[in-house]
C-alpha cells in the first residue's frame, strides 16, 4: 500500500534503501555505497545548527557521484 506522504515512492522500498546504505557504510564498502546514488545526485551533510536556523551552508556538499567518488 502506498502512503500519501510518500508520493509514488513504496514505503518499503525507501526503508530497504535507508537500511542498505546503512550497512554498506557500516561495512566500509563504500563503493557498493556509491552505487546506490545516480550520477547526477545532489549529496549534502548540513550541520544541525544551519538546519535549525535554516541556513543552507553544508559542510560537504557533491553535485555528482562522481564528486562522492573523489570524497
Amino acid at each position: 500500500m502506498t502512503d500519501s506522504r510518500w508520493g509514488d515512492l513504496d514505503p518499503q522500498d525507501v526503508r530497504d534503501l535507508y537500511a542498505d546504505y546503512a550497512a554498506l557504510l557500516d561495512a566500509g564498502d563504500f563503493a557498493s555505497w556509491l552505487q546506490l546514488f545516480c550520477e547526477d545526485a545532489d549529496y549534502r551533510a548540513i550541520a544541525r545548527e544551519n538546519l535549525d536556523r535554516a541556513l543552507p551552508l553544508a559542510t560537504i556538499r557533491c553535485d555528482s557521484r562522481a564528486m562522492l567518488a573523489d570524497r
